[in-house]
């Protein structure tokens, strides 16, 4: 036996009411049609949802699921809570879009999630600092946030961390001229670290991903799978030089290959601007189902789950042949290691010893072919 050595170098007083729901974070897709729009709403119906008022769902405009053609989507919107029914409306009361599509998130106690509201105490010039433990301190936080009817909202907005304050904030887009004003509100979800029921990572737009209005997603679970969730909220970054400013409802849509952030227009494309920063969250419907695979299993994996300090098998099967490319991912689609070895020797030996305790993805191809099982370390 051969052994496969890959050197893994890991890269480094609440703000509202707190979700009470007893269940996991979960998820769907609802279209706006004839069904459920009226006027400049779409009521969306889920047995999860309806008539549930601890729950602080979050939505994304998904352009085509599944792939194919699709809806661009304009206006900003936000939640609305109508007696028991939840509603996404646009805040300038254009009429609602026939056909078009959201990605709907329901956080449950593998997140946490609450009610944001813009008051005095927590506002200035564009932006409304968060106020909550479990992110006060954290730069490194994930956040999702969507916009909820308290007041009119027609701002498109984003995340940032505040180095001063040592605080996460929801600020407009458009500028520090354009004041956050008070009684905003906005259901905020927070990842919660070392869960597996969803994955997590942020993304940023550069020249290598980045084409007029679009930057692609490259994550294992995101690839080739047009079935996947994407949940996305708008991240301004310091951590690399200075914050980029996107002004622009953004969406997420399927490219018969990868998954893509997209500032919305009809017809002009506005360009997605190289830095703009991404919170992205997303389940992938056969989590938990099956393993993801876009061909016959290349390869066994044992011991699975594997300890701290030691080694993990990976036993090519018969099919495997000439050069085969291995893979180690975190859950944050972090490519940790990766190797080319030779197929025709069968077994190799993966050292862990670099491996914190966890959940990561071991990935194999071999002419054109991938297959990927998860890995616990434990």
């Amino acid at each position: 036996m051969k052994k496969l050595l890959l050197s893994v170098f890991t890269l480094a007083a609440l703000s509202g009411t707190e979700n009470l729901n007893a269940q996991t974070t979960t998820h769907f897709i609802h279209k706006a049609d004839t069904t459920n729009i009226s006027g400049y709403t779409t009521a969306l119906d889920h047995p999860d949802l309806n008539g549930n008022s601890s729950i602080y769902p979050i939505f994304t405009h998904n352009y085509n699921p599944g792939g194919g053609s699709g809806k661009y989507v304009i206006q900003k919107q936000s939640f609305w809570k109508s007696g028991a029914t939840w509603k996404i409306y646009n805040d300038n009361f254009d009429a609602f879009k026939n056909n078009s599509n959201y990605n709907i998130l329901l956080p449950g106690t593998d997140m946490e999630s609450f009610v944001h509201t813009s008051d005095k105490g927590n506002t200035t010039s564009n932006r409304t600092y968060i106020d909550h433990p479990s992110i006060n301190g954290d730069p490194n936080a994930i956040i999702l946030v969507s916009s909820v009817y308290g007041v009119y909202n027609t701002n498109t907005f984003g995340v940032f961390y505040s180095g001063t304050q040592n605080k996460w904030a929801i600020y407009n887009q458009a500028g520090t001229n354009t004041a956050m004003g008070a009684n905003k509100e906005f259901h905020v979800a927070i990842v919660k670290k070392n869960q597996t029921n969803y994955s997590s990572f942020v993304h940023t737009a550069d020249t290598s991903n980045t084409v007029n209005n679009n930057t692609k997603l490259d994550h294992p679970y995101l690839n080739n799978n047009p079935n996947a969730i994407v949940h996305i909220t708008q991240r301004y970054s310091t951590m690399v030089g200075n914050g980029v400013y996107n002004n622009h409802n953004v969406g997420v849509y399927y490219d018969g290959s990868k998954w893509a952030i997209f500032n919305e227009k009809d017809q002009v494309f506005d360009p997605m601007p190289n830095g703009a920063h991404f919170n992205v969250v997303f389940i992938d419907p056969t989590m938990g189902q099956k393993e993801l695979t876009t061909s016959k299993d290349l390869f066994e994996l044992y011991p699975n789950p594997a300890k701290e300090n030691g080694s993990v098998n990976i036993s090519l099967n018969n099919s495997a042949n000439s050069l085969a490319t291995v893979k180690v991912y975190n859950l944050n689609g972090q490519c940790l290691a990766h190797k080319t070895i030779d197929a025709s020797n069968g077994d190799y030996e993966l050292n862990t010893s670099n491996l914190h305790k966890g959940m990561y993805l071991i990935t194999v191809e071999n002419n054109g072919n991938v297959s990927s099982q998860k890995l616990l370390i434990d």
